[in-house]
């Protein structure tokens, strides 16, 4: 077998790989057990703005981190309006720039999911000694270095056309 067909075999089993942690680790259960009603992207969003380097960002920012036209955007935003995690506030000199925020309680639900989630990781890394937990830490951070560059490509393909 040669080195290509070696590299094929193991994207392919990452691929099928990560859809399964993601299943089994239930993250949508733990999603609900913060919030009742809160959905993967809502959570995104949330947390997209959790990280952000400003306390606000736009619409169209908030599109662009997600991945999503600003319509989808927009309408997952007013879904996390009604239940006050977010709110949204226009520019006073330019009307058409909308500028979303966090509200105190979105950034405790932010913090809860973050407190249960790190504590879902400690439990599965407890059983593993020191060397497996820095392996299995090491290969995460490659692959958000991955996911990082896969996104940036798809960013560009964007702008390009």
């Amino acid at each position: 077998m040669s080195e290509a067909d070696r590299a094929a075999g193991r994207a392919k089993r990452l691929s099928l790989l990560l859809p399964q942690i993601a299943k089994n680790l239930r993250l949508a259960a733990l999603i609900e057990s913060v919030h009742r009603g809160l959905t993967t992207p809502q959570l995104l969003l949330l947390l997209i703005l959790d990280h952000a380097d400003r306390p606000a960002l736009t619409m169209s920012e908030l599109a662009r981190e997600l991945g999503v036209t600003q319509p989808t955007a927009t309408g997952i935003v007013q879904r996390l309006i009604r239940p006050g995690l977010v709110v949204r506030v226009r520019e006073e000199r330019d009307r058409r720039l909308v500028f979303v925020s966090l509200t105190a309680s979105g950034r405790r639900v932010v913090r809860r999911l973050l407190r249960q989630f790190e504590d879902l990781v400690t439990e599965i890394l407890g059983g593993l000694s020191d060397a497996e937990q820095a392996s299995i830490s090491r290969s995460a951070e490659h692959i958000y270095e991955l996911s990082l560059r896969v996104r940036e490509r798809e960013q560009q393909m964007v702008r390009a056309s």
